[in-house]
């Protein structure tokens, strides 16, 4: 009995050069949602809420869940403007403050 060739599945292409071993496509990049400045921003108040609040769970946690006194999430309110940034930092800086017993 002699065996049928084997058939080509669909995906590959018979007329495309061999892959090396180890190599892949990698998909195109899709640009960021984030304006350069608002990375930016986004960037300058994780290093100071890192810096000032530790654990590094807690800066996470601080920075991407809902605050009421802010009404926002800190880290998206700080990528939004330098008011933004500013009203985030003033905050952190008043956490800071009362974590060292120097007011409410």
């Amino acid at each position: 009995m002699v065996a049928d060739p084997p058939i080509p599945d669909s995906q590959s292409d018979l007329s495309s050069p061999a892959r090396k071993p180890g190599r892949f496509i990698r998909p195109r990049r899709q640009p960021s949602p984030l304006s350069a400045e608002a990375a930016t921003r986004q960037g300058t108040i994780i290093r100071l809420v890192c810096a000032q609040i530790s654990p590094v769970d807690q800066a996470r946690l601080f920075l991407n869940t809902h605050h009421a006194g802010l009404g926002a999430v800190p880290l998206n309110l700080a990528g939004e403007s330098p008011a933004g940034l500013a009203v985030v930092a003033a905050e952190v800086a008043r956490m800071s403050l009362a974590a060292r017993g120097h007011g409410a």
